[in-house]
């Protein structure tokens, strides 16, 4: 789990399309497509409820909608570049 110091975690869209997402309690995100990642900064207290999220795929199977975002899509999404460094 990726987490800024805030506490916000990173969390993807399992596509790279911009998604917006209604939390229980009203709270409201948006994944924005960067780079070819869709993404956003989460309160760790709604990870299990996105993670509980399902969408249809292939076959009439389903797969999560949104999963943990890695350090490298992370530091794509906020910096271009694979090592999280700004040039």
């Amino acid at each position: 789990m990726i987490k800024r110091d805030d506490g916000m975690v990173a969390m993807q869209h399992y596509s790279s399309n911009g998604w917006t997402a209604k939390m229980n309690d009203g709270t409201i995100y948006t994944f924005v497509p960067k780079h070819n990642i869709s993404m956003a900064w989460i309160k760790e207290e709604h990870v299990n409820q996105l993670l509980s999220v399902l969408t249809k795929a292939c076959c009439g199977n389903k797969q999560r909608r949104f999963y943990l975002a890695s350090q490298i899509n992370v530091n794509l999404w906020e910096t271009n570049n694979r090592h999280g460094v700004i040039e």
